[in-house]
């Protein structure tokens, strides 16, 4: 990845031996979410292999849209990086109109990864599997409530997924980033979410979640006894999140 960004760079900063200063890695979200989780693990092996500092900044907003607009806009001298994401990078501009364009205004370094979706809810929810969370949700259409990283984002739209293929109501209430979403799903101030691996994992380990599904068409080591999507009979539940 260092040299592919070093490869990238215009002539005349190669020449000032980049990197020279700190390199900020924008993350289109608040602090807590996977983007920020996988950026925040990645920055110090970063630091080292590049040999700057490369210092994690938040700017959350517009289900990434708002970070992806700061780096669209800033010098391309190589020190402001932003943790692509399919949502401001893909989903986002085909949701409402985006500042910049997503195909031409950045220049991909390294793929990372991806990651599923997990529908987890609240222990207080008293459905224990899909169909029993179904059934719950169908008997008062309306008063369930799923949490999303904001509006457009794959969280959001993993939701009224399930809703269409499942043919239930419930309200969306779209936050800064899944940090900010979880905390109150915690609390109780929602019923679940659809939200990536990272940052909800540690809380169903814990038992502070339940996990009924995963997005993945087999199931996971760190999961063993969550059942995908396809399993529980939810066909075309194909969601994830690459970075």
């Amino acid at each position: 990845a260092a040299l592919a960004a070093l490869a990238a760079l215009p002539a005349g900063a190669q020449a000032q031996a980049w990197p020279s200063k700190p390199i900020r890695l924008v993350v289109g979200f608040a602090p807590g979410g996977g983007t920020d989780i996988i950026a925040r693990a990645m920055a110090p092996r970063l630091s080292e292999l590049l040999g700057a500092q490369v210092l994690v900044e938040n700017r959350a907003g517009a289900s990434g849209a708002i970070g992806a607009d700061l780096v669209a806009k800033s010098a391309p001298d190589g020190y402001t990086l932003v943790m692509g994401h399919s949502n401001p990078n893909v989903i986002v501009p085909f949701v409402f109109k985006v500042p910049y364009d997503p195909a031409n205004d950045f220049t991909p370094i390294h793929y990372i990864g991806y990651v599923p979706n997990i529908l987890a809810v609240h222990p207080s929810v008293g459905a224990k599997n899909v169909d029993e969370l179904v059934a719950l949700v169908r008997s008062k259409p309306g008063v369930f409530s799923y949490a999303s990283s904001g509006i457009g984002s794959s969280q959001h739209l993993a939701g009224a997924l399930f809703t269409k293929i499942t043919g239930t109501q419930m309200n969306h209430v779209p936050y800064k980033g899944s940090g900010q979403a979880i905390t109150d799903l915690l609390a109780a101030q929602g019923n679940m979410n659809f939200d990536t691996m990272p940052p909800v994992l540690p809380h169903i380990l814990a038992g502070k979640l339940r996990a009924l599904a995963i997005s993945t068409p087999n199931r996971m080591p760190q999961l063993p006894d969550v059942p995908t999507f396809n399993e529980v009979g939810i066909r075309g539940f194909d969601v994830t999140n690459w970075y």
